[in-house]
């Protein structure tokens, strides 16, 4: 590992990160041939700011999804949360264009979106992945699936899961 990039603050001089399989693989797809791109050229990788709403009555405000509840088949709206104590409810709702990858608990679990995740808010602990060209979100898609990216994305690294995916 080069120096300059614990200086300049890229990478924390740890063992836990560096004795890792998924720390030895992205370095080799990082060495390895020019055709290879990190996921940030080929996508947009954001999360929303953190959700503070307040829980109400069934059906009484907006449904709800949990990080658990995006990868069922048939998700069932468990918690409804107060509109007007929501900000920026556009950004917690998905569209059918969008990956969402777990940057908590079991960290790098991904699905595509799906018919039960519209006119949902989405909880803020998933990562929104969108590709840039959407005839490459499948290729994206299968990627993230690989047992290659899930290693990598459950290592440790400074900056933590968002950093890292966005740069994988």
């Amino acid at each position: 590992m080069a120096l300059s990039l614990v200086a300049t603050q890229q990478r924390r001089l740890e063992a836990r990160t560096y004795l890792t399989d998924g720390y030895g693989l992205r370095r080799r797809i990082e060495d390895g041939p020019a055709h290879s791109r990190r996921i940030s050229e080929v996508a947009s990788v954001w999360q929303p700011s953190r959700l503070k709403g307040y829980v109400v009555p069934a059906g009484k405000g907006l449904p709800f999804l949990s990080a658990g509840q995006v990868f069922e088949a048939r998700p069932r709206v468990r918690k409804w949360v107060a509109e007007p104590m929501v900000r920026d409810v556009a950004s917690r709702k998905v569209s059918l264009d969008m990956l969402l990858m777990s940057c908590s608990g079991e960290v790098g679990k991904v699905t595509a979106t799906y018919a039960e995740h519209i006119d949902r808010l989405i909880t803020h602990d998933l990562l929104r992945i969108e590709a840039h060209d959407a005839d490459e979100l499948g290729w994206i898609y299968a990627y993230m699936k690989t047992p290659i990216f899930y290693s990598i994305a459950r290592s440790a690294q400074y900056g933590h899961m968002i950093k890292q995916a966005a740069s994988v």
